[in-house]
């Protein structure tokens, strides 16, 4: 993706460990797009709700409010947030779960930069920005 289409899209990336929100940052700016953080789901959905994001990746563990629980209370208006959730100690039932509340996809901890930038690009693949 080219960082002229890519700059027009905005993602919210929500993880409790720094270095995980901060690297993940890092790679989708290199690819162009406008990135807000949170540490957590209570301020990912008050940046959801404030920004317009066009996209969503959560962490699923989450102190204040899990990824799953976020992806159920994102705003659907104008239109449903594409939301990745990601955890480090997946189980096929919290896979399940966070499918059936409405998740894009969910990837194993570690994500590679390469896996990222691909999700990122399907979950956005005829998705017009909203800013």
């Amino acid at each position: 993706m080219s960082p002229l289409r890519t700059v027009l899209f905005s993602i919210l990336v929500a993880d409790d460990h720094p270095s995980v929100r901060e690297g993940m940052a890092e790679i989708l700016e290199r690819e162009g797009y406008r990135v807000f953080l949170a540490e957590g789901g209570v301020v990912a959905l008050e940046i959801a709700t404030r920004e317009g994001v066009d996209c969503s990746i959560l962490d699923v563990h989450m102190p204040d409010l899990s990824g799953i629980d976020v992806v159920r209370r994102l705003p659907l208006s104008p239109r449903a947030i594409p939301s990745i959730l990601v955890s480090g100690e997946p189980s096929p039932d919290v896979e399940r779960e966070a499918l059936s509340a409405g998740a894009y996809t969910f990837l194993r901890k570690p994500v590679s930069p390469e896996t990222l930038r691909a999700c990122v690009a399907r979950a956005l693949a005829g998705v017009a920005p909203l800013r």
